[in-house]
């Protein structure tokens, strides 16, 4: 996760949670709740620590598709 993209979800509102570490890879989650509903996005690392992927949640719904831009979570915060 580059600091940047940190940095932006902080000023969205995201809360970051402690980084878990399995034995072939980590994951952190960044989460945001409001008005009863709850965002999560989901990055998780290789072993090396190097982005390999992400996800994004909506009241325990993965969301698929195109991939989520920062302005598709702007959005999604407004309507929660």
């Amino acid at each position: 996760m580059t600091p940047k993209y940190k940095k932006d979800l902080e000023a969205l509102g995201f809360v970051f949670k402690d980084k878990v570490i399995e034995d072939d890879f980590s994951y952190q989650d960044a989460i945001i709740s409001k008005n009863d509903s709850q965002l999560c996005i989901t990055t998780e690392f290789d072993e090396d620590g190097k982005y390999r992927l992400h996800y994004v949640d909506f009241n325990c719904q993965t969301l698929k598709g195109r991939g989520i831009t920062l302005n598709d979570l702007k959005l999604l915060i407004e309507l929660m």
